[in-house]
């Protein structure tokens, strides 16, 4: 029997509970909210990455599905650059990137 989106991404998040890193490409958002985080590319650019729960907050949506629509209109570029800014950047990408050079550096020998 064929798994359904839903069950298919509840397997995903097993595996992540596990400790294995999941990727997951796909443009229906209805069942996001079983993933751990969400990453959003518009035209190449990250503009979005974070929890799922936020991205409708993050672009003022009030359904997440809406968020492709939403970004088609607008510069990518701009859109990066707001990212950038944002505290989500901060928290889900600047300060992972720091902490993965601190742990690479270590893991060097002397």
């Amino acid at each position: 029997m064929p798994l359904d989106f839903r069950s298919a991404l509840e397997i995903f998040a097993g595996f992540a509970k596990d400790g294995k890193t999941v990727v997951c490409v796909t443009h229906t958002l209805n069942e996001i909210d079983v993933c751990d985080h969400v990453m959003v590319l518009h035209r190449g650019m990250l503009v979005y990455f974070g929890p799922p729960g936020a991205l409708a907050q993050y672009f003022r949506l009030k359904r997440v599905v809406d968020v492709y629509a939403t970004i088609e209109a607008l510069q990518p570029e701009r859109l990066a650059e707001r990212y950038k800014r944002s505290d989500l950047h901060s928290e889900f990408v600047a300060n992972r990137m720091q902490q993965s050079a601190i742990s690479s550096r270590r893991s060097q020998p002397c």
